[in-house]
């Protein structure tokens, strides 16, 4: 059975004998565009101008708030691969900004030589580096950097490198406000809220969210619960049984992301890439906000570990509707005594 899971490899600048030597061993499509090589496990994406070819593994949840402008514009929107692929490469980084999704993404933008490689705030993506001979390594798997033989590290939630043949720039992702909503004030909508309207609104997005995966996806299982509150996700958001899945729903940390959990940030991981803080300042500077941030962004990433591994070896691809942005931003300004099994 093939992977679920898109692989993908990029390469920039690598030393020519180890990139002949490693090309077996290599995901098997492949386009070079001067010093950067992007190879794929399946089919590349290509805009409709045919300036940027990329791939996506992950799930975008706004996605029909994003596929009607694009469309407008010319985009063949068919699934969340055409979209991500023209937000990012006719737009850039306004264009990944503007995405509230999960995963890892690789774009080669032909013209320029250049390449954006990006993993999600949440972390439930896992980006994969390392220096390679005079160049640099990325993948959306470990695997990928044995056959390179080097020992790679995992990039920390939130960033992306710009690839150029100048060099490799490390930042953090730029985001729009409603996408990064839970660092910013109150939405008008919760000036006077009652019990039922916090209830209601997340559910509400909750279930947007396990829409966005299966549209992705089609069909989507679910791991098995370890603390109440993934017991509470089972219980609240069925799902239909399917013999086939083609993503697992990952009930890891969910106590965490309740806030039933002690929540501390992970150590920044050394590397090229500055420390992976918000791009915005927090506009109030209490445990509280820092608490939202931290579950927002650093949570995930530790619990999700394990999960991605688990993912990758029953060939599903991996995800998790109840960390999507739009959720945690909700969760996030919801009095904790209304926030379920308070």
């Amino acid at each position: 059975m093939a992977f679920m899971q898109r692989r993908w490899t990029l390469l920039w600048q690598p030393d020519e004998a180890q990139l002949i030597a490693a090309l077996p061993s290599l995901p098997p499509e492949q386009v070079r565009r001067g010093p950067i090589v992007l190879a794929t496990d399946q089919p590349a994406r290509q805009t409709v101008d045919g300036k940027a070819v990329g791939v996506l593994d992950g799930v975008v949840f706004n996605d029909r708030q994003l596929a009607e402008p694009l469309a407008g514009r010319g985009a063949p929107v068919v699934d969340q691969q055409d979209l991500a692929l023209h937000a990012v490469g006719w737009s850039g980084l306004s264009g990944l900004g503007a995405m509230r999704w999960h995963g890892t993404l690789a774009v080669l933008h032909q013209a320029q030589r250049t390449a954006i490689v990006a993993r999600d705030w949440q972390g439930v993506g896992g980006l994969h580096w390392a220096p390679v001979g005079h160049g640099q390594l990325f993948a959306n798997t470990a695997a990928a950097f044995l056959a390179f033989g080097v020992r790679p590290q995992l990039v920390p939630p939130g960033m992306l490198a710009m690839c150029a043949p100048s060099g490799v720039q490390w930042q953090v992702i730029p985001s729009q406000p409603e996408v990064r909503a839970w660092f910013r004030d109150l939405p008008e909508e919760l000036a006077h809220p009652t019990p039922e309207h916090w209830q209601a609104g997340l559910m509400a997005r909750l279930e947007d969210a396990v829409r966005a995966c299966q549209r992705s996806l089609t069909c989507i299982a679910r791991d098995t619960p370890t603390d109440a509150a993934g017991s509470w996700l089972v219980q609240h958001l069925p799902l239909p049984p399917t013999a086939t899945p083609k993503g697992i729903w990952t009930l890891a940390g969910a106590n965490a992301w309740l806030g039933l959990a002690a929540v501390e940030p992970l150590e920044p991981q050394s590397g090229p890439w500055p420390a992976p803080e918000p791009s915005e300042p927090l506009r109030v500077d209490d445990h509280v906000a820092r608490a939202r941030r931290v579950r927002a962004t650093w949570l995930p990433d530790l619990a999700l570990e394990t999960a991605r591994l688990d993912a990758e070896k029953r060939n599903l691809q991996l995800v998790a509707p109840h960390l999507d942005p739009a959720v945690l931003a909700w969760l996030g300004a919801m009095p904790r005594a209304l926030r379920p099994l308070a």
